[in-house]
């Protein structure tokens, strides 16, 4: 939401790159959250800017953007060759530093199309880089791609030490990994073993919202004969401390515009949270979402989110 916002202030400055950059950062979160038809809107935007060309780290992220989009709906090869081109320094989409943030994507999309052999070449000097340069961004992808990559006969180590090497402010990574550990294992008939870490990604998913991903893991989870894949949750849980702050206020029958003034946000964002706020709890309004939080309303406290 923030990219959102980031926008609407670009827009309302007239900061035309500032505003691509915010674009094509939601357009990318669209994505990871399995929204695909809002991100191919935002990336068709995107690639039909002319000053897109110039703006580098714009360029990569819509790149990142359609590869996920292709990984997404099934085509792996292609979503590998479009990730790769971010790696290859004569390509116009390389960037020597933000391809690091797309290793993770390479490694899943290499696993589905069968290239793991051209990602470990794809990917040779980031051991070395990481170790020099001991960043979060380079320990994230140093550990998912190590244990995604990882041939059989090592990967039960290396799942390990990646779960404890990964940042805890990487939560995204931290499932998508659950869900690769979970695959392996299954694919090793361990259907016992690979139910711990499919709940655990399925869950993580659940509470970023990252609706394709939560549905990949949660069939996934029936695959191993879990009964229990489908129970009721309470869809509360899934809300992140943002959402949970913004429905608590609309309860409480604060307008968007109040809400914005609280949270220093413009209402058209809050107007967008509550959209995708109000279908994940099964509400059509705010006067509905008394009924759903019941006693949160009462308990929430007033924080200031800037």
């Amino acid at each position: 939401m923030e990219s959102e916002e980031a926008c609407v202030l670009a827009r309302e400055t007239a900061q035309p790159f500032a505003y691509l950059g915010g674009r094509a950062t939601a357009g990318l979160i669209a994505a990871l959250r399995g929204e695909a038809g809002i991100a191919a809107g935002m990336n068709e935007e995107l690639r039909g800017s002319g000053v897109l060309p110039g703006m580098r780290f714009a360029t990569v992220i819509a790149q990142q953007t359609d590869g996920l989009l292709a990984l997404i709906d099934g085509r792996p090869e292609e979503a590998f060759r479009l990730l790769a081109q971010i790696f290859d320094p004569a390509d116009p989409h390389h960037h020597s530093l933000m391809q690091w943030t797309v290793a993770p994507d390479l490694a899943d999309a290499a696993v589905a199309a069968g290239a793991e052999d051209e990602a470990r070449k794809v990917l040779a000097d980031l051991p070395e880089l990481a170790n020099r340069l001991p960043s979060e961004m380079m320990i994230n992808a140093l550990a998912y791609t190590d244990a995604v990559l990882a041939p059989d006969d090592e990967a039960e180590e290396r799942y390990a030490g990646a779960m404890a090497a990964l940042p805890s402010g990487w939560p995204l990574s931290r499932a998508r990994l659950q869900l690769h550990h979970g695959r392996w294992l299954r694919k090793q008939r361990r259907y016992v073993d690979a139910r711990e870490p499919l709940r655990q990604a399925r869950d993580g998913f659940d509470r970023l919202g990252a609706r394709y991903w939560a549905e990949v893991a949660g069939s996934q989870l029936r695959a191993t004969g879990e009964t229990k894949a489908d129970r009721l949750r309470n869809p509360v849980d899934s809300l992140s401390p943002r959402e949970m702050q913004i429905a608590v206020l609309a309860a409480r029958g604060l307008s968007n515009r109040e809400i914005g003034q609280r949270m220093f946000i413009s209402h058209r964002t809050v107007g967008t949270y509550l959209y995708r706020i109000y279908p994940r709890l099964g509400v059509a309004n705010r006067f509905q979402l008394v009924a759903v939080l019941g006693d949160q309303v009462g308990n929430e406290p007033d924080q200031q989110d800037g």
